[in-house]
């Protein structure tokens, strides 16, 4: 098998599961792919999993008169009774309304969560493409605020005139807690010389859907960096970990950095696989705590042809799991990049991903994994 037809078969597994939230069945059936692929490397990988209480939809809608509205809750806001909160609907803020949200962004979202005494919100996607896109509830474990409910963006129009008409509605939220188990995959590769700080390279294997182009981008690249080092010994202990959980506010790595309290800050460097560079017509963002390492990134993607949109220097708080590292005082280097189709059903591989450029980033990804783990 070439090495395109690899990651080509890498990424229709990927795609095949329509399911690849944090503690489901799909997220599950990743980690043991991942766990066959790595030992099949010659690598020996682990499955470190742990309690998880995933929360079930039991019902998740606006009721106005005789329509229905439904959609998904945000998993880290309030919730209602079985008989829901009823409430006036309207696009500003008022006590005891209902709030119709229809240009929200997680930031603002969270402002008027925090600030307004609602009986609910509904967020309308505003993703250009029609349908509903879901935000991240990256308070998970810390549930606040109303009852959210996100909609597709095909009852704008409809939401919108029921509020200028101030009609009422019923908003309900119900979960149910379903105790299961959610994991991580890690594996190690000794360097020559292991008494050198570590090198950490890390991405999430998790997310509210198929979300192909979000999370395949980092998938196919670590897989390649541990392929890369079984063959090529580094001289330094390389450390892999894919973590669930992204979703809900990094729950699997924050899960890692308990099982590694040290590795933070001892890590030599923290190497980021986020979301979408591998998305058709991708902003590529890159981000890192250190000058130097943003220089190596920036000259080896550049050699191989990709154009970067925009950088994150030091001293501003990075976006994906980067921000866990920056908050513990840790040293990183991380891509990203834009999505057309973010956080949407429609996010699949026919339709979204650039296979051509997402080999030339695995392949600047290479030669700075490899300059960086031999880096004394």
């Amino acid at each position: 098998m070439t090495f395109i037809d690899q990651v080509r078969t890498w990424i229709e597994r990927w795609d095949a599961s329509d399911q690849h939230r944090t503690g489901t069945p799909g997220d599950w059936q990743t980690s043991e792919w991942l766990f066959q692929e790595i030992s099949t490397f010659g690598a020996r990988a682990e499955l470190s999993s742990f309690p998880f209480v995933r929360k079930s939809i039991r019902k998740a809608q606006l009721k106005v008169g005789q329509k229905q509205f439904s959609g998904v809750p945000m998993f880290d806001g309030g919730f209602t009774s079985s008989r829901g909160h009823m409430g006036c609907l309207s696009t500003t803020p008022k006590k005891d309304s209902i709030l119709i949200l229809t240009d929200a962004t997680g930031d603002s979202l969270n402002q008027v969560r925090r600030t307004q005494d609602l009986k609910g919100i509904v967020v309308v996607s505003n993703l250009p493409a029609p349908g509903l896109a879901l935000l991240n509830a990256d308070s998970f474990e810390n549930p606040f605020g109303p009852p959210v409910l996100q909609v597709s963006s095909q009852f704008r129009l409809d939401l919108l005139d029921a509020a200028g008409s101030n009609k009422s509605g019923t908003l309900s939220v119900v979960f149910d807690d379903q105790h299961t188990t959610a994991s991580n995959v890690e594996t190690k590769i000794v360097g020559s010389k292991p008494e050198l700080a570590p090198l950490v390279v890390m991405t999430p294997k998790s997310s509210w859907y198929t979300s192909t182009a979000e999370r395949i981008g980092g998938i196919v690249c670590w897989l390649e960096c541990i392929r890369h080092f079984v063959d090529h010994q580094p001289m330094r202990d390389v450390v892999f970990t894919a973590n669930t959980g992204h979703e809900l506010g990094h729950v699997g790595l924050d899960r890692f950095l308990a099982s590694n309290p040290c590795l933070t800050t001892s890590a030599f460097l923290w190497v980021h696989f986020g979301a979408n560079f591998g998305a058709t017509d991708s902003n590529i963002r890159i981000q890192s705590s250190l000058p130097s390492h943003l220089r190596t990134l920036r000259s080896r993607l550049e050699k191989h042809g990709i154009t970067i949109a925009s950088e994150v220097k030091s001293g501003t708080r990075p976006s994906g799991e980067a921000r866990n590292i920056f908050d513990g005082g840790g040293e990183y280097v991380s891509i990203l990049g834009s999505n057309r189709l973010f956080h949407h059903q429609d996010d699949r591989f026919a339709v979204n991903v650039d296979l051509p450029r997402l080999l030339r980033i695995n392949s600047a990804f290479i030669e700075c994994v490899q300059a960086w783990s031999s880096s004394v």
